[in-house]
Parts: structure tokens; C-alpha cells; sequence
């Protein structure tokens, strides 16, 4: 995990927060696939990054045959169960990190399943 941030006063509340793939990594030898998540925080000056790497080793032959032979059409559905299961962990990273300023994160649980690498997730402050 590979994170920056900087508590300033003038970042809070955040205006927009935007989740999204930032690719992806398969390891045809090993079965072992990583998936780079990033989520960015906006605030009212600066847009904080956070980078999350999660891992799963395959081992279903149809899914390392997709990625194998690079699907992408299945990869991409493939990849939004993986976010599924992925994000709650994400969700609490985001919120203990932020925790220890006076800008917490708490993300809504957010149906992760529809999140590929054609799309992203964006969550707008209502003012």
C-alpha cells in the first residue's frame, strides 16, 4: 500500500471522492493476479491520492484461462467480483488512515460489483 497525505485545513470536507482500477498485473507462472485500486480524495485546494494493491492467486482454470489468453471482456467481469470482495477492506484502510486527522473518511458501503476497468466510481459532496 502506497499512500500520501497532508492534513490542511483549507482540504475539508472533501468535495468529491473518486474510486477506480488503475490496472491490473497477472503472473501466468505463479496463477497470481494484483489489481492496483486508486482512490482519490478532492478537497477544496488538493486531490489527495491513496493506492491500494490487493492480490489473489487463481485457481480456477477458466479464470486463469481468461487471463491467460487476455479477455478482456471477461477480465473486466471478473475484476468487479474481485472489487467486490476487495473493497470492504479498502473502505476500512480509508477510514483508519483518515482517522487520525480531523478529515475521517467514512465511506458508504458502495456496491463495488459494477467497478471494472472501464469505470469508476465517483461520490460528490451535497452542498
Amino acid at each position: 500500500m502506497k499512500f500520501e497525505y497532508a492534513y490542511s485545513p483549507t482540504l475539508h470536507p472533501y468535495k468529491k471522492i473518486v474510486i477506480g482500477i488503475r490496472g491490473y498485473n497477472y503472473d501466468s507462472e505463479d496463477k497470481f493476479l494484483s489489481i492496483d485500486v486508486g482512490v482519490h480524495l478532492h478537497g477544496k485546494s488538493k486531490k489527495i491520492p491513496l493506492v491500494f494493491k490487493t492480490h489473489f492467486v487463481l485457481t480456477d482454470p477458466g479464470l486463469i484461462e481468461d487471463f491467460r489468453t487476455e479477455n478482456m471482456k471477461a477480465i473486466n467481469s471478473h475484476i468487479k467480483r474481485f472489487m467486490a470482495v476487495a473493497f470492504p477492506y479498502i473502505r476500512e484502510a480509508i477510514q483508519k488512515i483518515t482517522s487520525y486527522t480531523l478529515s475521517e473518511v467514512k465511506l458508504p458501503v458502495i456496491d463495488c460489483s459494477q467497478l471494472n476497468l472501464d469505470s469508476e466510481i465517483v461520490l460528490k459532496r451535497r452542498d
